[in-house]
This record gives C-alpha cells, structure tokens and sequence, in this order.
C-alpha cells in the first residue's frame, strides 16, 4: 500500500513530537505550507504535491517511534534522505519532486533556525528532455484537417494549442474577456 494512501494530508496525520523544543513535526509542516502560500513562491498545485512528498518521506523515513525508528523530522540524516531518493525510480519525476519539496522544506527550517539542512548538498538532478518534437507543415495539416473532421470546432481549438503551447484545460477555461484584440487600423 502506498504511504500517500496511509497519510492523504497534513491536517490528519498523526502529530509526532521530535527535536528542539518538541516541536510536532507535523506542525513545523503546517507552517512551511503557509509559507508557500504567502510567499507566492509555488501554485496551490505544487504546494499539494510537495505536502503528498513530504508526507510520504515521513511516513517511510520516520516509520514507529515505539519500534526504535526516529521520532521527529529533526533526527532525519543526510544518510536517511540519500537511501530514501535513491530508493526513488530514476526515470520518471518522482525523484526530482520529491528531491525539490525537501529543499524547499528544510532550506525555509534552516533559514528559521528550526533545524540543519540536511539535503542543502544534494544535487537537483537536471531534466533530460531537451527540445520538444514539432511537427513539420504537412503534418500538422493532416492534424488538423482529421480534427475537423471529427469536429469543426476542434480545428481552430488544436491550431489555437499548437500555436500558443496552451494546454486542453487552458483552452476550456478560457472566458470570452480573457483574449486581448489589438484595435484594427
């Protein structure tokens, strides 16, 4: 079973007392996700996904304090994170978002003076992807005369998508005061 079935959000997790202070891991969590939100440095989209990352780190690097395992985010080291991400399958994005919501968790603890970074040394590892593919003219003619045959509307919409990089779910929620026309003339 998947931790991020086990523990879906912060705000239901079990508290888990560990470090200065006793400070409840959970709630030093709470604060850096109100940090996020404020600081307008992440989307609520990202901010979810680093809260499901974290959450999991900490249910599979904390495991059970009454079975020796560490009681709080504050005793997590270097070591422990290393053998978490490397546990992580290197080709798809799960490591590198998992490897970026425990920069951003502990680079803000350690600016507040809650706790050392012990992920500062670890590298970012870089996207490999590279250009995307285009298609050339022809092909995008076929495209775009089978979507019209699908649908007439479904034309404009796919040389909108092609043309702009706009994503489906841009594209329905678009609202007629949303396009800008420049004046004629």
């Amino acid at each position: 079973m998947s931790t991020l079935a086990a523990v879906p959000d912060l705000a239901y997790a079990a508290p888990q007392k560990g470090g200065v202070g006793g400070v409840d891991t959970f709630q030093l969590l709470r604060r850096w996700q109100e940090y996020l939100a404020v600081s307008g440095r992440c989307n609520a989209t990202t901010r979810q996904q680093y809260r499901r990352y974290m959450v999991a780190f900490l249910a599979d690097v904390l495991g059970d304090p009454a079975n020796g395992h560490l009681s709080g985010i504050r005793d997590v080291t270097e070591d422990e994170v290393i053998a978490y991400i490397a546990a992580k399958d290197p080709r798809g994005g799960m490591r590198r978002q998992t490897l970026k919501a425990l920069h951003s968790f502990y680079t803000w603890a350690e600016r507040r003076r809650e706790m050392s970074n012990v992920v500062l040394a670890l590298p970012l590892p870089r996207e490999k992807y590279g250009r995307a593919p285009t298609l050339e003219r022809e092909e995008r003619l076929l495209l775009f005369a089978a979507a019209e045959r699908i649908d007439p509307r479904a034309r404009p919409a796919m040389e909108l998508m092609y043309a702009t990089g706009a994503r489906m779910g841009s594209l329905v929620a678009l609202e007629a005061e949303d396009v800008f026309t420049a004046p004629s003339g």
